[in-house]
């Protein structure tokens, strides 16, 4: 964040995090002594897009510390090797998680994505069935209640798998561009760019 803010004076700052992403953009903007100060003065916008910000529900059994005990330890290296060196902060029991602290001032905005995922598909066979599920986190996983009362927070719920909100090389992520429209967290395409806009969409995606 120091390079962030030091590079970017007199600018807005828009943050968009998606999935585990949206748990590093909160991070990034916690009320800290050396976060009040690299981030005073800025006008920060912060977006999470089905971020579980309540924890991960299949990373819970890393969060037990009797589990831990009774493995010999088996339990937290398979979490490592898994999910990486802050595996302990993904669990629904982690201070991390838990006790989330209060956003920089400067963030004017916070617009929060839930995606409810439930019977989503990621990747359809010919006939139409579902190869590959685009359901990662239950809604339950991406609400919290000490974020969602933040006063500077508009949540949306969107019916939209993981994968689909953000886009690949198959999904444009229209849902999601409509709703920081919505949310004027992008500027609003004018009518003379639609096309143009189309156009570049088909390119991308």
């Amino acid at each position: 964040m120091s390079e962030l803010g030091s590079s970017t004076r007199g600018q807005d700052i828009t943050i968009i995090g998606h999935s585990m992403g949206g748990l590093i953009a909160r991070k990034a903007v916690e009320n800290s002594s050396k976060n009040s100060i690299i981030l005073a003065n800025k006008n920060l916008k912060l977006a999470t897009i089905s971020a579980p910000l309540s924890g991960i529900k299949a990373a819970n059994h890393c969060g037990m510390k009797p589990l831990h005990w009774l493995s010999a330890g088996v339990v937290p290296s398979i979490c490592w090797m898994i999910t990486g060196d802050n595996w302990y902060e993904i669990t629904s029991s982690s201070n991390f998680i838990r006790y989330p602290k209060q956003l920089v001032p400067s963030v004017k905005k916070y617009l929060k994505v839930v995606t409810n995922e439930k019977n989503t598909c990621r990747l359809k066979a010919k006939n139409g069935g579902c190869i590959e599920s685009d359901y990662v986190f239950g809604t339950s996983e991406q609400y919290h209640t000490i974020i969602d009362s933040y006063p500077n927070v508009t949540g949306v719920q969107v019916d939209a798998g993981h994968v689909e909100i953000v886009g690949d090389k198959r999904i444009v992520p229209r849902k999601l561009l409509s709703v920081l429209q919505e949310n004027e967290m992008l500027s609003h395409t004018p009518q003379d760019r639609k096309e143009a806009l189309e156009r570049l969409l088909v390119d991308l995606y």
